[in-house]
């Protein structure tokens, strides 16, 4: 009897890890929030924009922290005027190496001034480690300061951004 207990018990798990595919996981929703600081450049080369008065505008390396990946560094990249923008690449690196990558459009004022806003709406499109086929939503506020305004040398910005996340 306890021979058949057995061989019906290894025949289950066989039967249940077959229907499982490896490594299958499931995705579950989670809250997305997180913030960066540090220097943007404004290029008049980089990515292939429009004419001018667009310029590369690039976050080449800040510092931050996010939900679910600790410690970050943030890279930006997007085509830039004074009111609509992008759309532009955002990758935040956790400390591990695991990356999520957004793509996001935006808008900022039309008349800039020494400090100013901008907004924006963020899809995550790709994703490594833990974050591999990850998908989500942010959307994101810049807080920009031009400390030579009116000249764009020495940017800087405070990125806050809110939103969910599945992995």
């Amino acid at each position: 009897m306890r021979r058949i207990l057995i061989l019906l018990t290894t025949c289950l798990m066989l039967l249940v890890g077959v229907s499982a595919p490896a490594g299958a996981h499931s995705e579950v929703t989670r809250p997305f929030a997180g913030t960066a600081s540090g220097p943007v450049l404004f290029l008049p080369e980089g990515l292939p924009c429009p004419a001018p008065p667009f310029l590369t505008t690039t976050v080449p390396s800040i510092p931050g922290t996010a939900l679910h990946l600790g410690r970050i560094t943030l890279f930006s990249q997007h085509c830039a005027a004074l009111g609509p923008f992008g759309p532009g690449t955002m990758t935040l690196v956790a400390a591990n190496g695991d990356k999520l990558v957004f793509r996001y459009t935006g808008e900022g004022p039309l008349i800039p001034t020494p400090a100013f806003r901008v907004t924006s709406e963020a899809t995550v499109i790709d994703g490594t480690g833990r974050f591999e086929d990850a998908s989500g939503h942010m959307s994101m506020t810049g807080d920009l300061r031009l400390p030579q305004f009116p000249s764009f040398d020495g940017a800087l910005i405070t990125f806050h951004w809110t939103g969910h996340i599945s992995y």
